[in-house]
């Protein structure tokens, strides 16, 4: 069980990923951030987040395959 509640954030835009981290670690929230859907997926494999955030487009992977390959893994 963790301490403080663990978000896996995705954008391929890392201007929005670094406002969105300094928000959310402001609120002492910890980040982990992917730049596709790919990475997220394997984020959300290794890590177990409490949340996800996801951009919808993004190179390799858009945030909708992301969920549905997340959603159809019945490890998480």
């Amino acid at each position: 069980m963790r301490d403080t509640p663990l978000i896996v954030a995705a954008d391929d835009s890392p201007d929005n990923l670094e406002i969105l981290r300094w928000h959310l670690e402001k609120h002492r929230y910890q980040v982990a951030t992917a730049v596709d859907g790919d990475q997220a997926v394997a984020m959300v494999a290794e890590l177990r987040p409490d949340l996800v955030f996801l951009d919808i487009m993004m190179p390799k992977l858009d945030g909708i395959d992301a969920v549905r390959r997340i959603k159809s893994d019945d490890s998480l």
